[in-house]
């Protein structure tokens, strides 16, 4: 019972510290993933932005095409009256609308483009692709101008279209970097949100353990040390176990770890009789302080016990740990296939997934199970704090 207890306690403290780190991970990541940004996403407030979007068209379109297309403004008196007339320029009139649909496209490309290229993180594709977007766009109201009958004619000057479309890039580009920003911000909420109730479960969790733990302690006064030395001893082992677990901050010195496992081994081996178990553990070099993970070693010590060995029967389980390089850290562990091992099951499952989620890209595993059960682990310590 007190085993269990003590695995669900290790289990919330392991869970708690890859599953921040996943988070955090995953959040780099998810900027690449196509529902990460929406262009317009469905949100309550989704048309309150159309709405603005409207708003925005039709206060520029008409405000540049009140202002632009003046050719001249008459004056005359008649009766004393002063009368204002307006003479616009057609031909200005239908350069201006040519110009202000080219915009509207130039406007929704760019956002578009900024918005999916940063998602995939390319910067520089983003940077080309809104210039060539606007250049094109340029060109385009060149050639429109030159081959529709309707925008021939003296008309507007080429620098003021140019100008007109290059305001509402520059203005496009902005929107783009708004939302991105807008959405960097709601996502980074999101993650402390989840960060801070990750933390509130882990308390709720290392209860068990911190109540064991006293439990145990109460338990040791109760017994007669001389007239009970195994009994008073493995419960002191199984104490220890448990203060590892509920005091630990990862990283720690692999130095621990390793007296982890060695008190770990030493409540496993209760449960057999004498030598028949037997159990040898084997540590080279001195660079014992190297950071690691706590409990990472664990699952395949505990593999080892639960599937190479079997009541009256002799079983040797092999270990070591090769601290001979300053930034790596190599396991290994052996044993007799007493039980057939599943690899595929959930528990080797979640080892492998906590590597991948701790040690990206810095460690290697390699399972052997023909002739004896041989576990190979390689951890790269050499960026000190393998999470950052």
């Amino acid at each position: 019972m007190m085993m269990n207890d003590y695995a669900v306690g290790m289990q919330a403290n392991a869970t708690f510290s890859y599953q921040i780190h996943h988070h955090w991970s995953l959040f780099r990541r998810t900027r690449g993933h196509k529902s990460y940004f929406y262009f317009m996403p469905k949100t309550p407030f989704l048309g309150l932005e159309i709405l603005l979007h409207g708003l925005f068209w039709v206060l520029t379109a008409w405000l540049i095409l009140s202002s632009f297309s003046i050719e001249s403004i008459e004056y005359t008196v008649e009766n004393g009256v002063e009368h204002v007339q307006v003479i616009r320029n057609p031909a200005v009139v239908h350069q201006l609308m040519a110009t202000l649909v080219l915009s509207i496209c130039l406007f929704y490309s760019n956002a578009y483009s900024l918005l999916r290229n940063y998602q995939s993180e390319k910067i520089t594709t983003m940077v080309i692709l809104s210039v060539l977007l606007f250049l094109s766009a340029l060109l385009l109201q060149s050639i429109f101008v030159r081959m529709s009958p309707v925008l021939k004619g003296p008309g507007l000057q080429a620098k003021m279209q140019w100008a007109i479309m290059g305001f509402y890039f520059f203005v496009s580009t902005g929107y783009a970097l708004g939302r991105i920003t807008w959405k960097s911000t709601i996502r980074h909420k999101s993650i402390l949100l989840e960060k801070k109730q990750m933390e509130l479960n882990a308390l709720r969790h290392q209860l068990q353990p911190h109540f064991l733990f006293n439990a145990l302690n109460n338990l040791l006064a109760l017994v007669d040390q001389k007239q009970n030395p195994k009994l008073a001893d493995a419960i002191d082992q199984l104490s220890l176990l448990l203060r590892h677990v509920v005091d630990t901050r990862a990283p720690i010195a692999v130095s621990k770890e390793i007296e982890f496992v060695r008190n770990y081994i030493q409540v496993q081996q209760l449960r057999y009789a004498e030598q028949e178990v037997t159990v040898q553990l084997e540590v080279l070099g001195t660079f014992d302080q190297q950071p690691v993970e706590p409990g990472i070693f664990i699952p395949f010590v505990e593999n080892a016990f639960k599937h190479g060995t079997e009541p009256e029967a002799f079983s040797r389980i092999s270990m070591q740990f090769d601290l001979r390089n300053r930034d790596k850290i190599l396991f290994r562990i052996s044993n007799p296939i007493r039980q057939a091992v599943n690899t595929g099951g959930t528990g080797l499952k979640a080892v492998i997934r906590r590597l991948e989620l701790l040690y990206p890209g810095s460690h290697t595993l390699s399972i052997d199970g023909s002739s004896e059960y041989l576990v190979t682990l390689t951890l790269s310590t050499h960026e000190g704090d393998h999470r950052r």
